[in-house]
């Protein structure tokens, strides 16, 4: 039984920090679609796979579902998460691997669905060198945040938050960008915080401050890095959703309302302190 992960890549920072966290999470084989202009520099490791893809500016899912059939025969868990997205056992299942979870409490389930938590960059300006040691704030989820309404993926997530999913490949003919489609006929869903039985879907309705600190695994999202990163996410963009932003509706997100270094202390742990990763004093902990 093994468990595959399918991402993305635009030349995105941070792409090996990213594919190292998977691999320590017990995936067994990461997929990368890497965009057939990118040029960056890609993790060379026998559990890897870099397919070019042409679909990008024309249909994002094409090669991705494409891929997903090729694959589907080969692996029993699947993760499709972009390359900022961190998915993580959190709370009173913080010492487990997203391996341990699926084939122990998770085992006699389809679906999984899982609720982003926002981070933010507060502020700054040039990339860190690690994006899990040196991004350390987080939305706050009890309150509203204010809006473009021309730029939807600015919007308030007071109300419902996109979720992630990890998804059996038994159970699932196709991949969507937040939850997989064509399901057999009886799925078993849960969602990640309550592990209750929900219907597919790619909103959680109410993630606030106390649905997190119950919650069994979180994304975390890391939209923005920096002002620089911001900035190269929107020049020449070929993803729905950033071509009609501009800079200031991606940075007005930028809510650094709450300290989060779960994820910095995880990663510290596992791979040893970056240096200079941060300003920020080694004494502060996390929430979760």
């Amino acid at each position: 039984m093994s468990v595959a992960l399918i991402t993305r890549h635009l030349q995105e920072s941070f792409l090996d920090e990213f594919v190292q966290y998977y691999l320590n999470e017990g995936i067994d084989s990461i997929y990368i679609l890497q965009d057939v202009d990118g040029t960056a520099e890609l993790p060379n490791r026998p559990n890897v796979h870099i397919i070019q893809s042409r679909s990008f500016a024309a249909n994002q899912l094409y090669d991705v579902n494409q891929l997903y059939t090729q694959i589907r025969p080969l692996h029993t868990w699947f993760i499709f998460v972009d390359c900022d997205e961190f998915i993580s056992c959190v709370n009173e299942e913080k010492d487990k691997t997203i391996r341990d979870m699926l084939f122990s409490t998770y085992k006699d389930v389809d679906c999984i669905m899982i609720p982003w938590v926002m981070m933010a960059c507060n502020h700054r300006e040039k990339n860190p060198p690690s994006l899990l040691q040196g991004i350390v704030h987080r939305w706050d989820h009890d309150k509203k945040h204010p809006h473009s309404k021309k730029w939807k993926k600015g919007r308030c997530r007071y109300d419902e938050i996109e979720v992630k999913s990890i998804f059996k490949g038994e159970a699932a003919s196709k991949i969507d960008i937040h939850h997989p489609r064509a399901y057999k006929e009886r799925i078993m869903a849960i969602d990640s915080v309550y592990n209750n039985a929900k219907p597919i879907r790619p909103l959680y309705k109410g993630l606030h401050e106390t649905e997190i600190a119950h919650a069994r695994m979180l994304c975390f999202h890391y939209r923005i890095f920096s002002k620089e990163e911001c900035a190269r996410k929107l020049e020449g963009s070929k993803l729905a959703g950033y071509k009609e932003a501009s800079f200031a509706d991606l940075w007005v997100t930028d809510y650094a309302e709450k300290e989060e270094t779960f994820l910095r202390e995880k990663s510290i742990r596992q791979f040893g302190r970056k240096t200079n990763a941060d300003k920020m004093d080694i004494n502060t902990r996390s929430t979760i």
